[in-house]
């Protein structure tokens, strides 16, 4: 009966230490500085999948340059299944109207993992008291109005 046990555990072992060789190193591109809302999201989601056992290692890369270069640095290298890219509300939004850079879906998005809100602030004492207004101001003359994005 010793022997089956201490045979049944060594299998059992073996089995976890396999398993757990197997489990893949993954590369989380995040088109953002490090120490962004997006970057510390990435090492929180990079620490998870060890944790659980998803993946082996996660190094999260901070590539310099604008995020939408960063996505089409992306979807140009193929960099195999273990490349992922976390992509924040500002690389989405401009991925989708600027016809410039590949658009989100050149890649294979796999999971939404939070939903935001925009919003759009003018300055105390601003002539535009509602969406209407800034409306009509930009279309008088686009040029009179300075847009600003920020996380």
């Amino acid at each position: 009966m010793i022997q089956a046990r201490a045979f049944l555990a060594a299998t059992l072992l073996a089995t976890a230490a396999s398993a757990a060789a197997q489990q893949p190193a993954y590369t989380l591109t995040v088109p953002d500085t490090a120490g962004s809302p997006v970057d510390r999201a990435a090492r929180v989601l990079g620490e998870a999948l060890v944790s659980v056992k998803a993946a082996s290692s996660v190094t999260v890369e901070n590539p310099a340059g604008a995020p939408t270069a960063a996505l089409a640095r992306f979807v140009k290298e193929a960099r195999g299944p273990q490349a992922l890219l976390l992509a924040g509300q500002d690389l989405l939004a401009a991925a989708e109207f600027d016809s410039g850079v590949p658009r989100v879906q050149d890649a294979s998005p796999l999971a939404r993992l939070a939903v935001g809100h925009f919003a759009i602030f003018v300055p105390a004492g601003s002539p535009h008291a509602s969406m209407a207004d800034l409306a009509r101001a930009f279309k008088a003359d686009p040029g009179s109005i300075a847009w600003d994005a920020g996380a």
